[in-house]
């Protein structure tokens, strides 16, 4: 993409003169992510107060996780008072109302923006354009703290829902994940579900959204004209230890993307949601 990469980035997170060492926390539970994106469709009553949740086995596939891993987060949601698992009938989704209770507290802004990222990739699917190792540009090194030269992992994805292409994203990963990273699977789940699959945590993110417009490349895959606006949504993705996971770089079409933000003095209330698609 001919867009410059973003330079704010270095500026927060200054280059560490060494690198840090391994992380001494528990890798994130497989479980961890279909726990988090079924809680968030929940809240929003994807499922309808006192609808029926897929199968087991559906959810399984969905997620591409094994049944054991879903069972293990659908025991999460049962905990949370968000569902309740009834034999010979399967999961049913709790009221609303009372699935306002303890469970609201621990849904922290970041874990409602990984939900919220997590099932946009889940509802809409992607074409992979490009991808494969390439020597990382200067903005690129500065924006993952990496040492030149380093090699990182360039991802080109275009997302659409239905027949409409709605964004047009390259996504860089440091080259010692990229291994098991195959482009067979970019096609159906999220970047950040391959990641944590590797045991990578998720802590932290730094995200910026802008206005920009179309250049040919982004025009072509967006199936619109040339200069035409755009939302440019750019996000450094970091681990436990602080280290740069990834750096998505994403353009939206304007009609297609929602992003709710809802503010509170008491940060356990405030509430984020991402959509694309119909909005």
């Amino acid at each position: 993409m001919s867009h410059p990469m973003p330079t704010a980035f270095p500026d927060r997170l200054p280059r560490r003169p060494t690198a840090s060492p391994p992380s001494t926390a528990a890798p994130l539970h497989r479980y961890h992510h279909v726990h988090l994106v079924l809680r968030q469709r929940l809240f929003e009553g994807y499922y309808g107060d006192g609808g029926m949740l897929p199968s087991e086995r559906m959810l399984a596939e969905e997620f591409d996780v094994a049944r054991v891993t879903l069972r293990s987060a659908m025991a999460a949601l049962a905990r949370d008072g968000l569902v309740v698992r009834q034999q010979g009938r399967g999961t049913v989704a709790l009221p609303q109302q009372r699935a306002e209770g303890p469970a609201t507290p621990t849904r922290d802004a970041f874990e409602q923006l990984f939900a919220s990222v997590m099932d946009m990739g889940l509802r809409t699917k992607a074409r992979v354009l490009s991808y494969g190792l390439v020597e990382a540009a200067q903005e690129v090194r500065d924006a993952m703290q990496l040492e030149a030269p380093a090699q990182v992992l360039r991802i080109v994805r275009v997302r659409s829902q239905g027949d409409r292409p709605v964004s047009f994203a390259t996504a860089f990963v440091p080259a010692r994940l990229a291994a098991r990273i195959r482009r067979r699977d970019l096609a159906t789940q999220p970047l950040l579900a391959l990641l944590a699959k590797q045991g990578v945590r998720i802590e932290r993110a730094d995200e910026v959204i802008s206005a920009t417009h179309a250049d040919i490349d982004a025009a072509e895959a967006l199936q619109v004209p040339v200069a035409s606006a755009l939302l440019r949504v750019r996000r450094l993705i970091l681990d436990a230890n602080g280290e740069p996971v990834e750096l998505f770089d994403g353009l939206f079409r304007p009609e297609g993307y929602q992003y709710h933000l809802t503010t509170s003095r008491d940060p356990m209330r405030t509430r984020i949601h991402v959509a694309i698609g119909s909005v």
